[in-house]
C-alpha cells in the first residue's frame, strides 16, 4: 500500500525524479544551468562595475549590464520551472486519508 512516508508522498521529487534516471539527469542539469546563469550575471555586473571608464566603451558595458539581468531574470525562471516540475507538491487523495484514520 503506501510506505513512503508522507513528506515523501506529499513530494514528486522523492516520488519519482530520485527514481527515474532520465528525470534525476534532467535535474541535474537544469540546476547546473541555473547557478551558471547566476554566475555569468554576477560576473558580467562585476566586469562592468570594475573595467576602466576607457577601456569598455558605454554600448558594450549596457550591453554586459542588459545581459546580466538577462541572465538572472532568466536564472529565476528557471528555478521556478524546476520547483513546479520536480518539486510540485501534490499527494494522493486515498494514500493520505488512510493515513490519517
Amino acid at each position: 500500500m503506501c510506505k513512503l512516508h508522507l513528506h515523501q508522498q506529499l513530494t514528486q521529487y522523492w516520488s519519482h525524479v530520485v527514481n527515474c534516471a532520465s528525470c534525476s539527469a534532467a535535474y541535474k542539469g537544469f540546476n547546473v544551468l541555473e547557478v551558471f546563469l547566476r554566475v555569468v550575471s554576477v560576473a558580467s555586473i562585476a566586469i562592468a562595475a570594475a573595467a576602466k571608464q576607457g577601456a569598455i566603451s558605454a554600448a558594450a558595458r549596457t550591453a554586459m549590464v542588459l545581459m546580466a539581468v538577462l541572465f538572472y531574470a532568466s536564472s529565476r525562471w528557471l528555478a521556478h520551472f524546476i520547483y513546479r516540475n520536480f518539486h510540485y507538491h501534490d499527494y494522493d487523495h486515498a494514500c493520505f486519508s488512510l493515513m490519517l484514520v
